[in-house]
């Protein structure tokens, strides 16, 4: 299957999170997530399914179907909304080294507000480079323990930003992609998310709330 859908678009999470409205479909509160009788949930789960991957052409600025690329296929991700920082841990099927992976987490807050992390990892890093940026605009928000930790034992790629850092938001919603760029092929990125069987996608969690 082909989609024309537009690169920056797919990159620009910003504007398909300005769109988001109701819950995505496959994403399911984990047992316990709730608390106390009464309390909104402080933890989701969503769960993707496999062999989902789309290959980007840049020269055409078009999206291609491809299916089973196991480094990049997200499997599952859980948001977790504590007194102190937001959570994401995100599982793929089988992450390996040697190539240029990203990973995208863009964050919905109150009052329609924007902010994304991006995490860069090359060749099998553990850390790689991180950033929080500002949206609109991608201004970089200064941000004392922002971190991260590729795990591919695991499979399992965990991002932590401090809750100072978005504003001290009540709740977050979340929308995670990732991108993997293979040596010796720059135009051809890799891409999935995992709130559909596209590319991309305009969805996000369910507002996942600080713990009251």
């Amino acid at each position: 299957m082909r989609l024309r859908t537009g690169l920056a678009g797919a990159v620009a999470l910003a504007a398909a999170l300005a769109t988001v409205t109701g819950t995505p479909a496959g994403a399911v509160l984990a047992p316990g997530a709730a608390g106390a009788a009464g309390q909104p949930p402080s933890r989701v789960v969503v769960v993707d399914g496999t062999g989902d991957v789309w290959r980007a052409d840049r020269r055409t600025d078009e999206w291609w179907e491809v299916g089973d690329v196991p480094e990049i296929d997200l499997r599952r991700t859980v948001v977790r909304h504590t007194a102190d920082r937001v959570v994401v841990q995100s599982r793929f099927v089988d992450l390996q080294p040697g190539n240029r992976t990203t990973f995208w987490v863009g964050f919905a807050l109150p009052g329609r507000t924007f902010a994304f992390s991006r995490i860069v990892a090359r060749r099998g890093q553990a850390r790689g480079g991180h950033n929080l940026l500002r949206e609109p605009g991608g201004a970089k928000i200064d941000c004392d323990g922002l971190g991260h930790f590729v795990d591919r034992d695991l499979d399992l790629v965990t991002i932590e930003v401090p809750r100072s850092c978005l504003g001290e938001p009540a709740w977050v919603r979340a929308n995670v992609s990732a991108q993997l760029v293979r040596r010796g092929a720059p135009n051809f990125p890799y891409a999935d998310t995992v709130h559909s069987d596209r590319a991309t996608s305009n969805r996000a969690t369910p507002r996942v709330w600080a713990p009251r």
